[in-house]
C-alpha cells in the first residue's frame, strides 16, 4: 500500500512538472533595444520574459511597470523618438526609409513570438545656422506650384542650413518651405508673387527640419507655455524676427533685403599711395547707384614699402626707382638682408623669416644710376642665388643691388628690405666682412636722455680688394620708444627699457648692440 501511495505520488509529480514545462515552452521573450541612428545600442537593452503569446505590446511593458508613452530611455544628448519603434533595426543613416513611419510598433501589437524591438534614439543638435540668399533686383516670382508654399528645391535662391561639429540636418522631404512675401510679419501665408525691387525689405518664413536620428534641444517657457530652442541658431544675411520650435524642427520669421543687380562699376577716382579712391556701381535694373572706397596703397607709414602698402604698389614703387638709395619706408631689422656668400658668377642671400609673411619677392639690377630695378624672384624661403640679374648672367667684380619685399596672404606688405650693394669676386673690387663700434661686447647701458656714439666702423673681407661705398654704415633702433640712434650712430635712452640698435652695412652684415635704458 505505501508503495502504491509513492508511485501515485511520482506520478502526479511528474504531470506537473511536464505542465509547467509545457507552459514555459509556450511563452515568448520580449527584447528592447535602444539604438542610435549608426545601430549602436546605447544602453542595455529591456528583457521581458514569460509572455504569453497573444499579449499586447502594451500589457507585456505595464508587466514590468513601464507605460507605452513614457519616456525610459535616459542618456545625456539623446533623446527616445517615441514612434519609432520597429522590429527591424536601423543600421546606417542610408538604411531609414519612409516605411518606418508606418511599420512602428502599436500599442496593440500582439507578442506571439521572441521579438526584437528597436527603440530609435535621436541626438541633440544645439545649434543651428542658416544663411539666405537675398532675392535679386527685377527677378520674377510666380505663384508657387504646392498651394501658398515655395519648397525648398522651388526656388533659386535657397537658404544653406549647417550644423557644428558636422552633424547632420537638412530639409524634410515636403515639409520644410520658404514664403518670401512683403506686407505683416504675420501674413505668413501670403506668398509674395511680382518682381522684387533691390534694397526693399521681405519677410522669408522658414522651417528647418531636422533628419531622422538627430533632434534639436528644447525647453519649455513657464510663461508661454511654449517650447523654445535654447541653443544657438545663428542667421546670415537676414534679420530674426520671429522663431518657433517643436521637437525636430526650427521655425521663424526673417527680415530679408533684396539685392540690387549691380554691375561691374567704374573707378571715379584711383587710390594711391597716401589718399582713397573711390568706384561707382550701378544696378543694371533700377539705376539705383552706390559708392565703394577703394582704399589708398601705401602702408600705414603713408609709403609704397612700409607694413600695409599692396604688392603692386611696391612694385610699382621699386621698378620706378633711378638711383641705388634707400627708399623711405624700408626697413633693415625684420629682414636683416645680406649677401651671404658671393662667388665670380653668383651671389648668395640669406634673410630673417619675417611673421605673417607667405612669400619674397626679390628684386635686383647692377648697381648704377639708371639701372633700374627688375623683378629677379618669388620665394617662399629664406635664401636665395642670383646667377642671372636683369637678364643676364653675373659678371665678375661687378656690384648688384638688390630690394625684397616680404608679402602676407592677402597681397599686402609685411615689411620691405634696405638695398643691399654686393660684388661678385674675380674683379678689383670687394665686400665688408663685419661691422665693429665702441660698444664692448656690443652691449650699452645709458639713463634716459643721455647718449652713446657707436662710430661703427667697416672691415673689409680683403685688404687687397677696393670696398666701394655706395652707402656709408647706417643704424635702426629695434625700439623708438626705448632708445633712438642718429644717422651717425648716436644712441639716445628715450624710457626705461631694452631694445636692440642695429649698424649694418652696405652688404647686409652687421653688428648688433643690446641696449638697456636706466
Amino acid at each position: 500500500m505505501k508503495r502504491k501511495v509513492l508511485l501515485i505520488a511520482a506520478a502526479v509529480l511528474m504531470a506537473l512538472l511536464m505542465g509547467t514545462a509545457a507552459h514555459a515552452a509556450s511563452t515568448v521573450k520580449l527584447t528592447i533595444h535602444w539604438s542610435s541612428m549608426d545601430g549602436v545600442d546605447l544602453m542595455a537593452p529591456i528583457v521581458i520574459d514569460g509572455i504569453e503569446p497573444g499579449t499586447t505590446y502594451k500589457t507585456a511593458l505595464q508587466s514590468k511597470g513601464l507605460e507605452f508613452e513614457s519616456v525610459y530611455f535616459k542618456k545625456a544628448g539623446y533623446e527616445q523618438w517615441s514612434y519609432y519603434t520597429s522590429l527591424k533595426p536601423i543600421t546606417s543613416y542610408s538604411s531609414y526609409s519612409e516605411e518606418l513611419w508606418y511599420d512602428c510598433i502599436r500599442s496593440s501589437y500582439e507578442i506571439n513570438e521572441n521579438t526584437d524591438v528597436y527603440c530609435f534614439i535621436g541626438k541633440e543638435l544645439n545649434a543651428a545656422e542658416v544663411t539666405f540668399t537675398p532675392p535679386v533686383c527685377g527677378t520674377e516670382t510666380s505663384t508657387p506650384g504646392s498651394g501658398t508654399h515655395w519648397t525648398f528645391s522651388e526656388q533659386t535662391n535657397t537658404p544653406i542650413l549647417s550644423c557644428p561639429a558636422n552633424e547632420k540636418y537638412q530639409p524634410s522631404k515636403g515639409e520644410a518651405f520658404w514664403i518670401i512675401y512683403n506686407g505683416e510679419t504675420e501674413e505668413d501665408d501670403i506668398a509674395y508673387v511680382g518682381s522684387f525691387e533691390g534694397g526693399k525689405d521681405y519677410y522669408a518664413y522658414y522651417w528647418i527640419q531636422a533628419d531622422f536620428g538627430y533632434y534639436f534641444a528644447y525647453k519649455e517657457n513657464p510663461t508661454t507655455g511654449y517650447y523654445e530652442f535654447p541653443g544657438r541658431l545663428k542667421v546670415n544675411n537676414a534679420t530674426q524676427i520671429k522663431t518657433w520650435h517643436d521637437y525636430d524642427y526650427i521655425g521663424g520669421i526673417v527680415k530679408i533685403t533684396a539685392d540690387h543687380d549691380w554691375d561691374a562699376g567704374t573707378v571715379t577716382k584711383q587710390p594711391t599711395i597716401s589718399a582713397d579712391g573711390t568706384k561707382l556701381f550701378k544696378c543694371k535694373v533700377c539705376k539705383a547707384t552706390k559708392t565703394e572706397t577703394l582704399p589708398k596703397t601705401g602702408g600705414s607709414d603713408g609709403t609704397a614699402f612700409g607694413p600695409g602698402a599692396s604688392a603692386q604698389a611696391a612694385e610699382a614703387a621699386i621698378l620706378a626707382l633711378k638711383n641705388d638709395k634707400d627708399p623711405k619706408g624700408t626697413a633693415f631689422n625684420v629682414l636683416q638682408l645680406k649677401a651671404a656668400k658671393v662667388k665670380a658668377s653668383s651671389i648668395k642671400l640669406t634673410w630673417k623669416k619675417a611673421s605673417g609673411a607667405k612669400s619674397y619677392v626679390i628684386y635686383a639690377n647692377k648697381c648704377g644710376k639708371g639701372k633700374k630695378y627688375q623683378k629677379l624672384a618669388t620665394v617662399t624661403g629664406t635664401s636665395y642665388t642670383a646667377k642671372k640679374v636683369a637678364g643676364a648672367k653675373l659678371k665678375k667684380g661687378t656690384y648688384y643691388k638688390f630690394l625684397m619685399v616680404a608679402v602676407d596672404a592677402n597681397g599686402k606688405v609685411v615689411s620691405t628690405s634696405k638695398t643691399v650693394h654686393a660684388a661678385t669676386t674675380g674683379g678689383k673690387v670687394g665686400n665688408d666682412k663685419k661691422v665693429t663700434t665702441k660698444a664692448k661686447k656690443n652691449k650699452v647701458t645709458v639713463k634716459a636722455k643721455k647718449t652713446f656714439k657707436l662710430a661703427a666702423k667697416t672691415v673689409a673681407a680683403s685688404k687687397k680688394l677696393k670696398v666701394k661705398k655706395h652707402r656709408a654704415v647706417s643704424y635702426e633702433s629695434s625700439n623708438a620708444k626705448v632708445a633712438t640712434v642718429s644717422a651717425k650712430g648716436v644712441i639716445k635712452g628715450v624710457k626705461k627699457g631694452k631694445c636692440k640698435i642695429y649698424a649694418y652695412a652696405q652688404n647686409g652684415v652687421c653688428a648688433v648692440i643690446k641696449v638697456t635704458v636706466k
